[in-house]
């Protein structure tokens, strides 16, 4: 996701509405703290793995379900970073929407939501 030749690894979670993102190096990988505060990345209490979370757009007061799926996208926008899709069944009061997010040097940035049209 960030380019570096590593493999990266986002994990998606419908309960916490968020998805965490680690990005791979050359050490090992043990547990991993998504952090509620978004700072608290890591193994462990005092090792500090790189990654980062991304959230949903959820309107107050719902659930959303953000991270209920989450896929690989590939590179939608040709910059040689790979970018990913995260659902949100329960955006815009259960029309759904499905986040894009573009890879980067950096991390990653939302770079549009679709919702669904309820007929």
């Amino acid at each position: 996701m960030n380019g570096d030749g590593f493999e990266d690894l986002a994990v998606g979670g419908s309960a916490s509405a968020r998805v965490c993102v680690i990005l791979g190096g050359s050490g090992e990988v043990g547990s991993y703290d998504c952090g509620a505060d978004g700072a608290s990345f890591g193994l462990g209490e005092n090792a500090t793995q790189p990654g980062f979370y991304v959230t949903g757009a959820t309107d107050a007061g719902e659930t959303g379900g953000f991270g209920f799926s989450l896929a690989a996208a590939g590179d939608v926008n040709g910059d040689g970073y790979a970018d990913f899709v995260v659902g949100e069944p329960g955006y815009d009061h259960d029309a759904g929407a499905a986040h894009v997010f573009l890879g980067a040097r950096t991390g990653a940035r939302r770079r549009t939501t679709t919702s669904s049209t309820r007929t």
